[in-house]
C-alpha cells in the first residue's frame, strides 16, 4: 500500500508537505574551581568569555591562528 501511494504522488506530481520534529539535548560537563582557584597548568581548547575581572599572576600566553583563503 505504502508503495502504491508513493507511486500515486510521483505520477501526479502531488506536493506533500511532511514535518519532521528533531529534538536534540547537549549536555556539558562543567568544572567549577573551589573558592575560585585553579591551581596547576590549565590547557583551554576553544573560545573564552571573560566576564569581570582577569587576574595573572605570572605568565599569559595567546596563541592565534591565521587562516588563508
Amino acid at each position: 500500500m505504502k508503495k502504491f501511494v508513493l507511486w500515486m504522488i510521483r505520477v501526479f506530481k502531488l506536493d506533500i508537505p511532511t514535518e519532521k520534529v528533531i529534538e536534540k539535548v547537549v549536555e556539558k560537563e562543567v568544572y567549577l574551581p573551589h573558592e575560585g582557584v585553579i591551581y596547576g597548568n590549565v590547557t583551554i581548547k576553544g573560545d573564552v568569555v571573560v566576564l569581570g575581572d582577569l587576574k595573572v599572576e605570572g605568565n599569559l600566553t595567546c596563541y592565534t591562528e591565521i587562516k588563508e583563503d
